[in-house]
């Protein structure tokens, strides 16, 4: 299979993600746009090759400065250390080095039934994101074959429900710019649910 340059960039994303990660003991799984692209399609989705997307738990966000620390060394820069109202980072996003591809790395808060991620966007300095835990406990190895060479991801065993929950029919192709992750919808937090907050 012959890949574009986006596709080829969005793999050397792809691998430096999961090397770094690795080597800094950080488990992690494919999320939103790219989990989606690779179940579905194989590759990324069509106009979201330029965001990788995974996810880990809060447990590693002592981490965050070894994580940028490592991507600097590989020619990366901070695109964004994004943190809620007490100080606490949920997204670290850096920037590859041709300044146009990018991943985002979310930290995983877990609460009862739920796990819950900040999306940040203008002057809202954190909208909580939620979605049901058991997609996140019980992950499963799923092989990708990148430009390069073949590697091993973990994705949720139950990528179906939990695409569903993220994006309704998610097998059928949207457009990027006709899709917006800040819509509201079941996968958000009520702010004036006080028993959420924490």
């Amino acid at each position: 299979m012959e890949y574009n340059n986006q596709q080829m960039v969005a793999f050397e994303v792809l691998r430096d993600t999961h090397n770094i990660l690795n080597k800094l003991d950080i488990p992690f799984w494919l999320d939103g746009g790219t989990l989606l692209g690779f179940v579905r399609d194989g590759i990324f989705c069509e106009g979201d090759e330029d965001d990788v997307d995974v996810s880990t738990w809060c447990d590693y966000k002592d981490k965050i400065p070894m994580l940028i620390n490592e991507f600097v060394n590989m020619g990366y820069t901070i695109h964004g250390n994004w943190q809620d109202g007490k100080g606490q980072s949920h997204e670290l996003s850096m920037r590859h080095k041709n300044n146009k591809h990018k991943v985002d790395i979310f930290f995983k808060e877990r609460k009862g039934e739920y796990s819950w991620h900040c999306l940040y966007t203008g002057l809202n300095p954190c909208t909580w994101k939620r979605n049901k835990i058991r997609y996140f406990n019980n992950l499963r190895e799923f092989s990708i074959m990148t430009n390069k060479e073949d590697m091993s991801f973990n994705i949720p065993v139950d990528y179906d429900g939990y695409l569903t929950e993220l994006y309704g029919d998610w097998e059928t192709p949207v457009n990027r710019n006709k899709w917006n992750c800040y819509n509201k919808g079941n996968a958000f937090y009520d702010p004036n649910d006080e028993d959420l907050k924490w």
